[in-house]
């Protein structure tokens, strides 16, 4: 969307992991060839807070996903 938002934003309102997200389901849908499972596995820890600083990268997300693709995540920070 025509909207930027600033990476210090983004991460100031990150909160910090309270434990480690484990890479083993994804290694396993890779070694598995499983396209399905690996768009599962995947996830930006900072779509939440550039969701709430920007509800129109929010919407594009969601318009995206109603499309069918196996997965959809935001890029980067926003």
């Amino acid at each position: 969307p025509p909207v930027g938002l600033g990476t210090a934003d983004v991460y100031r309102r990150l909160p910090l992991p309270t434990t480690p997200v484990s890479g083993d389901a994804i290694r396993a849908a890779v070694r598995a060839g499983d396209p399905e499972a690996v768009a599962r596995s995947l996830f930006n820890r900072l779509e939440g807070p550039a969701f709430a600083l920007s509800p129109e990268v929010e919407a594009v997300r969601r318009r995206l996903a109603v499309c069918g693709p196996l997965g959809v995540l935001m890029s980067g920070s926003g």
